[in-house]
Parts: C-alpha cells; sequence; structure tokens
C-alpha cells in the first residue's frame, strides 16, 4: 500500500485538520487523506462520549473499541480524552500507520489489533463501540440518500453491523456521511438513537448517530 505524506491539492492544504503533530512524523495512506475523521470532529465525539458514559461510574476505567480505525485518528482522540482504547482494523499497513500516528501524537497506551471486530464480540468486553465504517471513497455524496441496508462491509451490510455492536455494548457511536438515510436505518433496529450533525468548513461534513447511555 502506498503511503503519502505530502499529497497533491486540498489534502495537503487541510493537513492540520486532521493531526496536529505533522512535525513529529504522522503518516497516512492515500485513502486515510480522505476518510480521517476531522481532529476538530473527533475530539468533540471522543468528549460527548466521555461526559456521557461517566455518569455511570466515575472511578471505572472506560474501554472504548474504534472498530475501523484506520491511521488512528478517532482512536487517538478518545486515548487523549482518558479512555482505554482497543483500535482494530482489518488491514495490517494501516495499523503500522496507527501506532507510529499515535507515538507521534504522544499516545503510547493504545492496544491496535489487526482483526475484524466482529471476531471480536464474545471475547471483550466494552463500554463503548465506535464505528466510522468505509462510506465508498469520495463519491459517496453524488448520491441522493446513503441507505445503510444496502451498503455492504464485508459480507453484511451496514445495519447488521449496527445490530452485531449493540449486541456487544449497549452504547454505539456511528460516524456517518451526512446523506445518511435515517429512515431505512429505523426499519431495521429497535434501539432509540440521537442524530448529530456536524458542519465543518462551512458545509455538512457528516453527522453521528449516538445509541445507550449517549442519548
Amino acid at each position: 500500500m502506498s503511503t503519502s505524506r505530502r499529497p497533491l491539492g486540498k489534502y495537503w492544504r487541510q493537513r492540520y485538520d486532521l493531526f496536529l503533530d505533522w512535525e513529529n512524523g504522522m503518516i497516512l495512506d492515500n485513502e486515510a487523506w480522505y476518510s480521517t475523521t476531522p481532529r476538530a470532529i473527533a475530539e468533540h465525539q471522543a468528549k460527548a462520549c466521555f461526559a456521557q458514559v461517566g455518569r455511570e461510574n466515575i472511578v471505572k476505567e472506560r474501554v472504548v473499541l474504534d472498530a475501523f480505525c484506520g491511521v488512528g485518528g478517532n482512536s487517538i482522540a478518545f486515548a487523549k480524552a482518558g479512555y482505554k482504547v482497543i483500535g482494530c482494523d482489518i488491514d495490517s499497513e494501516k495499523l503500522k500507520m496507527a501506532t507510529e500516528n499515535a507515538q507521534s501524537a504522544g499516545v503510547l497506551e493504545i492496544d491496535f489489533v489487526c482483526c475484524n471486530f466482529i471476531d471480536m464480540l464474545s471475547t471483550t468486553r466494552v463500554d463503548i463501540i465506535f464505528l466510522s465504517p468505509p462510506w465508498g471513497g469520495p463519491n459517496y455524496s453524488t448520491s441522493d440518500l446513503f441507505t445503510l441496508s444496502e451498503s455492504q462491509i464485508g459480507s453484511i451490510s451496514s445495519t447488521e453491523l449496527i445490530n452485531r455492536a449493540l449486541s456487544m455494548s449497549r452504547n454505539v457511536v456511528c460516524f456517518l456521511p451526512r446523506n445518511t438515510d435515517y429512515v431505512d436505518l429505523l426499519n431495521y433496529t429497535t434501539q432509540s438513537f440521537k442524530v448529530e450533525l456536524h458542519a465543518y468548513r462551512d458545509c455538512t461534513k457528516a453527522v453521528t448517530l449516538y445509541f445507550g447511555n449517549q442519548i
């Protein structure tokens, strides 16, 4: 997989929107330039989750599973917010980048695991599952609606992915495209959720769905 420290165009100009620590050696592959959660959004998501889950037990160590961690943007934000973080991805090269990026950001306590997070369902206990599954690249925005039941993650739909996550933890957070079809999702889950719109650079960038104690 090719890596790029300096892509052409807007991605390089917006690099500090993704990470602050470029002088320390951040590494992204070509996909990560457009798929990494903007830093301000990632930090907001982590703080919002911490505030809500923290109501259960202010002493208990809180564990978050970043199920599609990529090069580590959300994992780093969660760790800086005070979580114990497990970041998993099926791409070992991305995990190498995530490990280096976490070190460059001064975060050393993230456990990065190369696996499909579904395989961890029966063996790992976590407080929150964070899902930011692939959206299909920048072209996702050309569709009127992003329909979760029609979006495949491996062999399962995105709606089934969410339901499997909810079987593992009642606290699930999903970062999804701004054109996500909520009505479609309501047809496939009985769980209530809160929708948060993220305005970024004068336009709606994406949405976050909060299930469980996040509501």
